[in-house]
């Protein structure tokens, strides 16, 4: 029995004393790639081992820990981010398409915990953020003419006519058709580069005994439509009687152009007979 005693304290003062020695032996790990590595070790006051990381600076131990951790899709764990100031300290920028939680906007709870909805006039102060529209909001219009005055105004522009006659924003222009003399009256003059279009026409010819009065529509240059073209044929040839009715024509006046001159040229009536009487109205836009 006191072979027995004498053998556990011989052995426990062995182990004693390996502990006490512990700095001089090197403590084998393994890093994260399974390579072994040594720490340095000493024996602390208490007669155990301490392994020495912060202290010694040397360690591998303490080179793998205050190294920059690597790049990867490893996941280390739950990491805290420091909010001490938020919207400062540590500043998060969600990516595209990130879930928040929006109870509150603003400050302001939602009742739908979507966003907040407001139809107050737009503030400094006002962060709610809007839906639709607000009421007082210049983008919104209504359509539908309850009244005139409350009526949305449209107005298309002249240039979106190819037809200037069709135009309701184009003023048209007219000339009295006054002819008693065979001549070439001039109704329209050369105004620059324009073209004159013609919308309609409205006159009578009174007839005559001797020879038939009659009129056609030409463009041409200068005063008198020089070098003319004719736009029409010729109206009222064959009355040959004064007992015949005046001769009426009503031509145009739907909204279209019914006959145009060329470019940097003017409109005239050529009228021919004895006893001419010609009275009526062209309506035209020259632009």
């Amino acid at each position: 029995m006191f072979k027995k005693l004498l053998l556990i304290l011989t052995f426990s003062l062995i182990t004693h004393s390996a502990f006490a020695v512990c700095g001089a032996i090197p403590l084998p790990i393994l890093d994260g790639t399974g390579a072994s590595r040594n720490i340095s070790s000493k024996s602390a006051a208490d007669g155990n081992c301490e392994t020495l990381i912060d202290i010694d600076a040397s360690s591998q131990l303490h080179t793998d820990i205050t190294a920059a951790t690597p790049a990867g899709s490893n996941i280390i764990g739950r990491v805290g981010i420091d909010q001490t100031t938020p919207g400062t300290t540590n500043l998060v920028a969600l990516g595209a398409n990130q879930s928040v939680n929006v109870a509150q906007f603003g400050g302001t709870s939602t009742s739908t915990g979507q966003v907040a909805v407001s139809v107050a006039p737009v503030t400094a102060t006002n962060t709610a953020l809007v839906t639709a529209l607000r009421p007082d909001s210049p983008g919104i219009i209504g359509l539908g003419q309850t009244t005139k005055s409350a009526s949305v105004p449209v107005t298309i522009a002249s240039d979106q006519y190819v037809d200037p006659c069709q135009s309701p924003n184009i003023a048209k222009s007219s000339v009295p058709i006054n002819i008693t003399t065979a001549t070439t009256t001039s109704l329209v003059a050369v105004s620059g580069a324009t073209v004159t279009y013609v919308c309609g026409v409205a006159f009578t010819i009174a007839p005559s005994a001797t020879t038939a009065d009659s009129i056609l529509f030409e463009y041409g240059t200068g005063a008198t439509c020089t070098s003319p073209v004719a736009l029409t044929g010729t109206f009222g040839s064959g009355d040959l009687t004064t007992a015949a009715p005046l001769v009426t024509v009503n031509y145009g006046g739907a909204g279209s152009t019914i006959f145009k001159s060329a470019a940097s040229n003017g409109v005239c009536a050529l009228s021919a007979g004895n006893v001419i009487n010609i009275q009526g109205v062209m309506t035209y836009v020259q632009q």
